[in-house]
């Protein structure tokens, strides 16, 4: 089992949600492409990110650094709105290792359902 704390966030970062989606077995390809796509975020304030993290539970599963965000074109379902995805790379180990697997629980007030969430970004 993972010691797990409670961490403080100080770098920029987007904490994504991805409880849907994620699975304990998936390969890191997997929860890259579930964390990274597809959002209805402010292309300004996503581009404040430097980090996105993937969320399960309110833990840290994996930490990507982010190069961009791009249009990842129509929703089916929502036609009329644009989503984004981002390209990135897992973090580097020194911010990696900071936050992988620690508790962000408190980050989010009860009753918060958002699927995203923006941290330092300014």
């Amino acid at each position: 089992m993972k010691n797990i704390h409670e961490i403080t966030i100080d770098d920029p970062v987007i904490l994504i949600r991805v409880a849907g989606l994620f699975r304990e077995d998936m390969t890191p390809e997997e929860l890259y492409h579930a964390t990274r796509s597809s959002w209805l975020v402010s292309p300004v304030n996503a581009n404040k990110a430097q980090y996105a993290f993937s969320i399960n539970e309110g833990v840290v599963q994996e930490v990507y650094q982010i190069d961009g965000w791009n249009f990842a074109g129509m929703d089916d379902k929502n036609p009329d709105r644009k989503r984004y995805e981002f390209t990135g790379k897992i973090a580097e180990n020194s911010v990696r290792n900071k936050y992988l697997y620690q508790s962000i629980k408190h980050y989010f007030k009860k009753g918060n359902r958002r699927s995203f969430m923006y941290l330092n970004v300014k």
